[in-house]
């Protein structure tokens, strides 16, 4: 399949949606307001704990929709994208602006260099070569496992 019709195929699941975005950052919100919430109010040690790490997993995906809608490509209102990005990114007390900035900037420029950022591909050969134990790390690297490693 050639590029061009890929494109054409995909454009559907990839065009911004002004009620698919504000949805999810109001369900995100609002989860995350509800955890915080339940963290502080409720008594037993073990549900403080899950209520923090709730919230905490809710931080990493506002800002998730917070990258999309710095891309402008949350909804396709860019004023409604620049403040989800800022109402988003509040929660992990990071700066939109400047994030913005380093990671189009540093990020979008080279993304996948070997040698310049975490992520770099690696070919079948290279893993082939690797020792078992670093094919092993590879693909815990590679998996939902990541950011623990």
């Amino acid at each position: 399949m050639d590029e061009a019709r890929l494109r054409a195929e995909m454009r559907a699941f990839v065009t911004p949606s002004a009620a698919r975005g504000l949805f999810s950052v109001l369900t995100d919100v609002t989860v995350y307001v509800a955890a915080v919430s339940l963290a502080m109010i409720v008594e037993a040690t073990w549900a403080r704990l899950a209520f923090a790490v709730l919230a905490g997993m809710m931080i990493a995906a506002l800002f998730v929709l917070a990258h999309d809608a710095a891309h402008n490509s949350l909804t396709p209102l860019p004023r409604v994208n620049r403040l989800v990005a800022y109402l988003c990114m509040f929660p992990a007390l990071h700066n939109p602006t400047l994030w913005r900035i380093e990671h189009n900037h540093f990020h979008h420029q080279e993304p996948n260099v070997k040698g310049l950022n975490s992520w770099s591909p690696v070919s079948y050969d290279e893993f082939q070569a690797m020792s078992p134990w670093r094919r092993r790390l590879e693909r815990i690297y590679r998996s939902g496992l990541a950011s623990g490693p």
